[in-house]
């Protein structure tokens, strides 16, 4: 049944294909009735404060995108291209060995796609979030990321 969310194809509205080029990609597209009662289940159980699992609320779509490639260079360059793409850089913060880097699109305010870059040496993770979002939502995002191991922070819940 989820099969259908999950691909090998390269393209995305943030990267350019000749960058993809002898790079491993899978594609998800999380259905939604699945990633929020996750989401929200796993915040819960850590604890977490009523305004992160109110902020998994205002989530409307999540893309996952993995990149690996033997080229490490290769992984710098495609981390960096999303500024072609009318994306906004708000901050980047290290955790352990990887640097995670948020982004966002806008427009005055509203913020409508939230794009967070899991950097590692020779893997790269895109979280594409589509919603309502705010300022301070993304700055609870940062916060969340700051505190928590990453290794832990990208997966749902494996129970």
């Amino acid at each position: 049944m989820l099969q259908s969310c999950i691909s090998t194809n390269p393209k995305a509205e943030y990267l350019e294909e000749e960058e993809m080029n002898g790079a491993q990609v899978i594609n998800i597209k999380v259905p939604m009735w699945i990633a929020k009662p996750a989401m929200r289940k796993s915040l819960r159980q850590e604890g977490e404060s009523p305004e992160m699992i109110a902020l998994v609320n205002k989530i409307s779509s999540i893309k996952i995108k993995t990149i690996q490639s033997e080229n490490a260079e290769k992984i710098k360059k495609i981390a960096t291209s999303t500024k072609k793409y009318q994306f906004e850089d708000w901050i980047t913060v290290k955790n352990g060995g990887y640097l995670v880097n948020f982004s966002v699109k806008q427009k005055g305010d509203d913020i409508k796609q939230l794009l967070i870059a899991v950097n590692g040496d020779r893997e790269l993770v895109f979280i594409d979030m589509k919603g309502n979002f705010t300022a301070e939502d993304i700055s609870k995002a940062v916060q969340y990321s700051e505190n928590k191991s990453i290794e832990k922070w990208i997966r749902f819940n494996e129970n």
